[in-house]
């Protein structure tokens, strides 16, 4: 987790689509992070590629 410019914590949910209950926790643990005012970016780690990551991620949090 890191901190955006906002001041708000970013948080990067990625889960395996495979697993079923991985969907289901995944979505649990964005929705506490977001409760909490945090940033949430949420995606399943089959559309991950650098690319993908490094565009969704808040400017200066890396």
């Amino acid at each position: 987790m890191t901190t955006s410019k906002s001041g708000r914590p970013t948080a990067a949910v990625a889960f395996h689509p495979g697993y079923s209950h991985a969907a289901v926790i995944a979505e649990a643990v964005a929705r506490g992070a977001a409760e909490a005012c945090a940033e949430v970016i949420s995606t399943s780690v089959d559309s991950i590629t650098g690319r993908t990551v490094l565009a969704a991620w808040p400017q200066g949090c890396l």
